[in-house]
């Protein structure tokens, strides 16, 4: 499972998931996993799953190398 959006630290990515759950607490989740970075095969990173009516509709994780390629991809753009 690929991640959709990568934080520095599992702080900045807690805060994230808190703040998607608070937004409307019907029948949304976040789920504490582990999933594989990007960069680096067979390694997995902290990682959380947002899900709303059973739907996983993002997937977080914390890696540093990966957040900044990802943002250096958007200012790009």
């Amino acid at each position: 499972m690929k991640a959709t959006k990568y934080f520095p630290n599992s702080t900045e990515m807690a805060d994230f998931a808190q703040q998607f759950r608070q937004e409307n607490t019907q029948n949304k989740w976040y789920i504490r996993t582990n999933l594989r970075c990007d960069h680096v095969i067979n390694e997995n990173r902290k990682a959380i799953v947002l899900v709303i009516n059973e739907l996983v509709v993002q997937r977080l994780i914390t890696c540093k190398v990966c957040f900044n390629a990802q943002n250096q991809n958007h200012h790009a753009k």
